[in-house]
């Protein structure tokens, strides 16, 4: 097993989300502008239909294995049984899409999606579901920089071929599935040869695992799972019936406007993405040895800072959502603008959900997901009957109204989680909620500050045609006063003291090595 320090593994999950992050920037209007905005909105319903579906039969197995593994990273069998688990929930999906696709529910199911799609998205969800299950394996077992290092060359990779396949104009629908496919392949290839050779090539699901062992694996993930049987139902009707929701009242339009605004959303979560399983990890080793404090520590150590960095790309997101769409989007997508201003937020909400999350998990304390969802699922599609629909009191508000369900719904039940893990840990709620809306402002403040002494700039010397040119001036503007002002006379705002931005600063400009 590997010993990175965590700080390493970070640094090479960030380094990852920040080489993908400039690759999305660089490629984002790409694929929506290819598909247009109806096949942008069939190919992102019908993929979160069946992954939503996926994730019921899973019933969250795939959180309690990387738990457990974590725990115990020597324990073979334990992957082994989870690849039973795994072919099991694979064939049932394909079974009942099959039922779904081949009878009159897929009318009423997958609304004015074609039977070719259906299957094509059934395969890319698959070897998402696979290629997933082999990231958490990577990173439970400490093989997270071999697993970076081959996540990089990858997208690197798979730029290359979607700019190729742009460029000679044959970016479409079906194109974009076969490029999905070959792309998932080629990471699950590589990444099956790191776990042959790090773990050992003794791990073989034949012959079977005998009866007693799988017996007290499935007690095991039964116990851990069983309160969120549930909350992971609760989450397939919420999201598949948001969905589907827009879909009947939207149709693929507004399908798309919204997707189009959660992919451009997702951008300001990249950074979070990158510490979740670390964190995760971590807080199952301080379980496993009792250690409250040691898990206090970092949660107060990680969550202020990530908030704030997601913080950071939200509010530029928000106010420079004209400039976005307009790089990214075209014409089609102006309609957006609205939802992706709402949508620019859902990130921060996403980012206390997941952290906050991790302790639960971590801890297996999931009963609360359940209770949770008992208030909020009802809540929830209240919420998006009203917003949505045309009948009564329906406000018929399409893509918007679905971002405003969500951001309402997810602020809310971050704050129950919050407050019962501020119960746990022994920290302070009101802070944490007081740093989740207060920090917010700054960051927003000084964007329109930006953009405002930006655009005086252009019109100055005659750029205003040069969308892109403001566009990147008003960043660099905005990343200057945010480390000048507000990391180092206000760090607190990213959960830091004065001197532990002093002390980084040394350690970058003064020191040869760290």
């Amino acid at each position: 097993m590997s010993d990175d320090s965590l700080k390493k593994k970070y640094l090479f999950k960030l380094s990852t989300n920040l080489i993908g992050f400039f690759i999305n920037i660089a490629t984002a209007g790409i694929v929506p502008r290819a598909l247009g905005v109806n096949n942008y909105g069939n190919f992102n319903f019908i993929s979160t239909i069946l992954k939503q579906i996926l994730s019921f039969l899973d019933f969250k197995t795939s959180v309690c294995f990387f738990t457990k593994l974590s725990q115990r990273q020597k324990e073979k069998n334990l992957i082994i049984f989870y690849t039973y688990y795994t072919l099991v929930i694979l064939t049932l999906l394909i079974v009942v899409v099959t039922v779904i696709s081949l009878t009159p529910l897929r009318q009423y199911v997958f609304a004015e999606i074609e039977v070719p799609v259906i299957y094509y998205a059934l395969i890319y969800v698959i070897l998402y579901w696979i290629l997933d299950i082999f990231i958490k394996t990577l990173d439970a077992t400490g093989q997270t920089v071999q697993l970076e290092r081959r996540r990089i060359f990858n997208k690197i990779v798979s730029t290359l071929l979607v700019l190729i396949l742009y460029f000679y104009d044959t970016l479409n629908l079906t194109v974009y599935f076969y490029y999905l496919y070959v792309t998932i392949l080629l990471l699950i290839i590589s990444l099956f040869l790191v776990l042959h050779k790090n773990i050992g090539s003794d791990i073989k699901i034949y012959p079977f695992l005998k009866k007693k062992i799988n017996i007290a694996y499935i007690n095991e993930f039964y116990i851990y799972s069983k309160p969120l049987a549930f909350f992971v139902f609760f989450g397939l009707v919420n999201i598949s019936f948001d969905r589907w929701m827009l879909q009947i009242y939207g149709g693929s339009f507004q399908q798309g406007l919204y997707s189009f605004a959660f992919t451009l959303s997702n951008f300001s979560f990249l950074f979070i993405t990158a510490i979740i399983p670390l964190f995760t990890r971590e807080l199952s080793i301080a379980s496993k040895e009792n250690d409250t404090n040691k898990m206090a520590k970092v949660f107060r150590q990680y969550v202020p800072f990530l908030y704030a960095l997601t913080a950071f790309f939200c509010s530029f997101m928000f106010v420079e959502r004209e400039s976005v769409i307009a790089l990214f989007g075209g014409v089609e997508y102006i309609d957006a603008e609205s939802t992706i201003g709402v949508m620019a937020f859902y990130p921060l909400v996403l980012t206390y959900s997941n952290l906050n999350g991790s302790v639960i998990y971590a801890n297996g304390k999931t009963k609360i997901f359940f209770l949770q969802s008992l208030f909020f699922l009802p809540l929830g599609m209240l919420l998006t009957y009203i917003f949505l629909s045309n009948g009564i009191f329906g406000l018929e508000l399409g893509a918007l109204g679905l971002a405003y369900k969500n951001l309402i719904i997810e602020f809310l039940s971050i704050n129950v989680i919050l407050f019962v893990n501020s119960r746990f840990l022994k920290i302070n709620y009101l802070k944490y909620l007081l740093h989740m809306i207060g920090s917010v402002i700054p960051f927003i403040i000084f964007a329109y500050l930006s953009q405002y002494l930006i655009s005086l700039l252009v019109h100055s010397i005659d750029l205003s045609s040069e969308l892109l040119i403001s566009f990147l001036l008003s960043g660099f503007l905005y990343s200057v006063f945010t480390i000048i002002i507000i990391l180092f006379c206000f760090p607190i705002i990213f959960g830091l003291q004065r001197h532990d931005v002093i002390s980084f600063t040394k350690n970058i400009f003064f020191k040869k090595t760290i």
